[in-house]
């Protein structure tokens, strides 16, 4: 096929073959919700509460091989946090879901529902460390483990750690 066939064929046929690459792109990311969890949660930020400017967070991360649309899933305490359309999760990536005083900072229960059901439920949690606010967060050690201790925050990345009351009592 000549060069100029070749770009007149492409013309023709370009809606088919976006078509093609949309397809090939969607079947790398699944809606699916086996691989998702609550990481981490910051429930006293070390900000003040005064002026609305401290924003408590729970951090979900995929721990599978595939990335994840999270878009419309749901992070409750007292109060209930919707992930807007558009966000994806990649593969041993994190998203941190942030609002002002959604959090108890005592005996906090967090739920992860997606469009159905509920995916991953954790607590209850304790911010025992000040009443004015740490930088220290509730953390699965290693991300996506069972294993639950108080560390110094790591939003949006790989958790530290190295337990937080370890370090105070040396």
């Amino acid at each position: 096929m000549k060069a100029l066939e070749m770009i007149k064929y492409v013309h023709n046929h370009e809606f088919y073959i976006l078509l093609i690459i949309a397809f090939n792109i969607s079947l790398d990311i699944t809606h699916g919700n086996d691989t998702i969890l609550i990481n981490e949660v910051e429930l006293d930020p070390s900000c003040d509460n005064r002026y609305n400017d401290c924003l408590e967070w729970v951090e979900l991360y995929n721990y599978g091989d595939k990335a994840i649309d999270i878009s419309g899933w749901i992070v409750s305490s007292s109060h209930s946090f919707k992930i807007p359309d558009g966000n994806i999760i990649r593969p041993k990536g994190f998203y941190c879901a942030p609002k002002f005083h959604w959090l108890s900072d005592e005996s906090a229960i967090i739920n992860l529902y997606n469009i159905t059901s509920i995916i991953d439920r954790v607590g209850p949690f304790n911010d025992h460390i000040s009443d004015s606010g740490d930088s220290c967060t509730w953390s699965r050690c290693p991300d996506g483990n069972d294993s639950w201790i108080f560390i110094i925050g790591s939003k949006n990345a790989s958790n530290n750690c190295v337990n937080i009351t370890s370090i105070m009592s040396n």
